[in-house]
């Protein structure tokens, strides 16, 4: 008998002997030794046994294997000797320790199992704790939803709750109570079988459980409707909820929206001293109303918010270019979101700078003809310049002379660069229309016409297209809060201008790359010109019978492209190429790398959350009236009848009606129909029409049966031929009677109309041919015998 001792202090005994049936033998607690057979589990003993687990005894006349990893892979180590009884009880003492340690871990870990509200699977077991009654009240409302089950509390009330399965026979059913030592609510005895089918249907799935499900979705879209709450919780609960109960759930995140409304009002001066802390030549200033009472509070009125980086970075990089345009706010409180954009190096959307100390560069504004945006103007900055938005313009103009070719026209003399090509493009829209000729004629065309335009900002855009890519960059935005939304604007500036300042390095030369682009589309058209140098600075091109003057020093042309954008226009090209010069050297530097870096050298920094800024200093502020209209809101702006619709992707595309003109039917005149023309006759005339007795129709009459009041398609009469009869007509036909004619006939009986009865009823191929009357061979004046 060998033994081998580890470090544990357990032994292990093994015994080698021939015998019948091998045995093992098993230390027990009385200190004898018992010899048990072994289990039909092993097998043979021959150089080691195997158990069922197939892991073969260690060999004892043999040294441990070790294994080049060294000792962090080696087994424990053994050591021989003789096995001593003495030593029994304090290895089953030690034993009984280690037993009591695990029994221990065990309940603790019964005892601190928690329920968290955030599982998405939710599950029971015995020793599960809650912190109080309501939220083992919510966990059993989510259980029946994931199951599919009704469950009904048997036992309610703030002590204890028991609930059983309703409706089929199911053994399913918990039971929980409070625990006094703990001041928790536990789970106490708990079946888990379920022996029955999903149900569709849950009384306990109120406005409550469906308003915490669909709460992020309806605080992201507060337009959502009733049909789709109804529909979702359909899909991702498998339950079915009534539109009551939906509707009951959207108003119970409406008002926690509200309220979330007035707070965001409130903290609004936190957020205001964060961002003066994080940028303090920022310019941020807040408009309010004073309060009403002595107790109330002032009223949010606006807020201007001009950050540190974008006010730089317009003052040292972008062109002197500010389009302005307004915007509406979709949320509860509505509003109007007033932005300022300027264009980059690359023509690009930049955040303008700080327009209330911008005094002393000439500006000029891109904006609408909105009054109020004009007055403004002309109030803070007399001697800045102002141009019109030419699609704005053509929107109001196209309402009283409508037609594709005025369009056309239309826009070829805004983009017309110099007078003379002005005024030849006006002649032409003359020759169609007197009326829209002197309607242009009364807008000043330095407001909305290139030819007119100052070329000191470099810039000859006709239209406030830039203004409008903004609002519809920031469209998400427009039904955030008032923090969220000044929020979601400072973090996509933010990342637009790392952006573009990342971009920068991937230039390829000194320019800008769309300003590129169209310097090498200028280039293709250079082939068309012919050039000839004065022996100085300045060229004559040709094109067909036109003639420009280039001036590589003043970089003019007379064409004036040059001078309003900055880029060498294809005469200009043309003059440079035969001075053998780089193109790049005569583009505009605003267009140039070294402004385009100024642009966005001052990044946008972050900016902490609601948590950093609760101890802020100030009054707080109210929330503007809510206001709820009648109806359904509307979101979508109208579109004009010069403006493309949207179709939906899978829908037949055709032409629409909509834009034309329709044509009376009474006086075939355009522009209204017969229910609003002049002419149509009133009621009295229409009522002494009305007196005239119509001209009475000649009665319906059968052809055949000489009958009224129906046709001869429609005669009920029938033919027949009677073979019996005799007659025939001249070709050798028999004569066709009517029921009629045979009824009133003396010489037909009733076997005449059985007859007609089988013939009705006898195939057209069974009627004997008429035989043509045989001529008599009878000679005249003879007699018959």
């Amino acid at each position: 008998m060998r033994y081998l001792l580890n470090e544990k202090g357990i032994i292990d005994v093994y015994v080698e002997h021939v015998c019948d049936e091998p045995s093992i033998l098993d230390l027990l607690e009385g200190g004898t030794i018992l010899q048990e057979p072994i289990d039909e589990g092993t097998m043979d003993i021959g150089e080691g046994y195997v158990t069922q687990n197939s892991q073969p005894a260690p060999n004892f006349h043999e040294a441990p294997e070790t294994t080049a990893e060294g000792d962090a892979n080696e087994t424990d180590a053994l050591h021989g000797g003789e096995y001593n009884v003495g030593d029994e009880h304090e290895l089953e003492e030690e034993e009984e320790e280690e037993e009591e340690e695990e029994e221990d871990v065990i309940t603790t870990r019964s005892s601190d199992l928690w329920f968290n509200p955030s599982w998405t699977t939710v599950w029971f077991e015995v020793g599960m704790t809650f912190e109080h009654v309501a939220q083992f009240k919510e966990a059993i409302a989510k259980y029946q939803i994931q199951k599919g089950c009704k469950l009904k509390p048997v036992k309610s009330d703030p002590t204890r709750q028991r609930i059983h399965r309703i409706g089929q026979q199911c053994n399913w059913s918990i039971f929980a109570s409070f625990d006094k030592n703990d001041k928790t609510f536990k789970v106490k005895t708990y079946c888990r079988e379920h022996t029955c089918f999903r149900s569709l249907k849950s009384d306990m799935v109120g406005s409550r459980i469906l308003a915490e499900h669909h709460r992020n979705r309806i605080f992201a879209n507060p337009q959502i409707i009733i049909s789709e709450i109804v529909r979702l919780s359909h899909l991702e609960l498998g339950v079915h909820v009534s539109r009551d109960k939906s509707k009951l759930a959207k108003e119970r995140i409406m008002k926690e929206v509200k309220e979330t409304h007035t707070k965001e009002f409130a903290q609004l001066r936190g957020y205001v001293e964060e961002l003066l802390r994080l940028f303090p030549q920022s310019n941020v200033q807040i408009n309010s109303e004073p309060p009403t009472t002595p107790e109330g509070k002032p009223t949010f009125k606006g807020i201007y918010v001009c950050l540190e980086g974008c006010r730089k970075g317009f003052l040292l990089g972008c062109k002197p270019v500010i389009g302005v345009d307004a915007c509406f706010l979709k949320g509860m409180f509505k509003g109007t979101l007033l932005a300022a954009v300027a264009r980059d190096g690359n023509n690009q959307i930049c955040l303008a700078d700080d327009l209330s100390n911008h005094t002393r560069r000439d500006l000029t504004f891109l904006s609408d003809q909105h009054p109020g945006l004009i007055n403004a103007r002309q109030t803070v900055f007399p001697k800045a310049r102002h141009r019109l938005c030419a699609r704005h313009l053509y929107a109001n103009w196209q309402k009283i002379f409508k037609g594709k070719l005025l369009k056309k026209r239309f826009w070829i003399v805004a983009r017309s660069t110099y007078e003379g090509q002005f005024n030849k493009n006006m002649e032409e829209i003359k020759n169609l229309s007197v009326k829209v000729h002197d309607a242009l004629k009364s807008i000043p065309p330095d407001l909305w016409c290139k030819a007119f335009f100052d070329t000191s900002c470099k810039c000859d855009v006709v239209d406030n297209n830039i203004n409008e890519t903004f609002n519809n960059w920031i469209m998400d935005a427009r039904y955030m809060l008032i923090i969220q939304l000044l929020e979601y604007i400072r973090v996509k500036v933010m990342v637009r201008m790392a952006k573009n300042k990342e971009e920068i390095s991937k230039w390829r030369g000194n320019i800008a790359p769309r300003i590129r682009k169209k310097l090498e589309a200028h280039k293709i058209e250079v082939a068309k010109y012919r050039c000839e140098w004065n022996g100085r600075t300045q060229y004559d091109v040709w094109h067909w019978n036109d003639k420009f003057v280039v001036d590589l020093i003043g970089k003019k042309c007379s064409c004036r492209a040059w001078d309003l954008t900055g880029i060498p226009c294809p005469h200009a090209l043309s003059a440079i190429g035969l001075g053998n010069f780089n193109p790049d050297e005569f583009v505009s530097i605003w267009y140039k790398r070294v402004k385009y870096e100024r642009a966005y050298n001052v990044p946008i920094m972050p900016c902490n959350g609601e948590k950093f800024r609760e101890n802020y200093h100030g009054e707080p502020l109210e929330s503007l009236p809510f206001r709820c209209k009648q109806g359904r809101p509307k979101v979508n702006r109208r579109k004009g009848d010069n403006e493309t619709k949207k179709v939906k992707v899978g829908q037949l595309e055709k032409m629409t009606k909509e834009g034309g003109q329709i044509t009376c039917l009474l006086c075939k005149q355009p522009g209204h129909n017969k229910r609003g023309c002049p002419k149509r006759p009133t009621e009295s005339e229409e009522a002494s029409a009305s007196t005239h007795q119509p001209i009475p129709r000649k009665p319906l009459t059968c052809g055949y049966c000489k009958q009224p009041s129906h046709t001869r398609t429609t005669c009920t009469a029938r033919y027949f031929v009677d073979e019996n009869s005799g007659q025939s007509d001249g070709l050798g036909r028999k004569k066709k009677h009517r029921v009629g004619e045979f009824i009133n006939s003396p010489e037909l009986n009733l076997q005449g109309l059985q007859r007609e009865t089988t013939m009705r009823h006898t195939h057209p191929s069974q009627f004997h041919k008429a035989q043509p009357p045989q001529k008599s061979t009878k000679k005249k004046g003879s007699s018959e015998a």
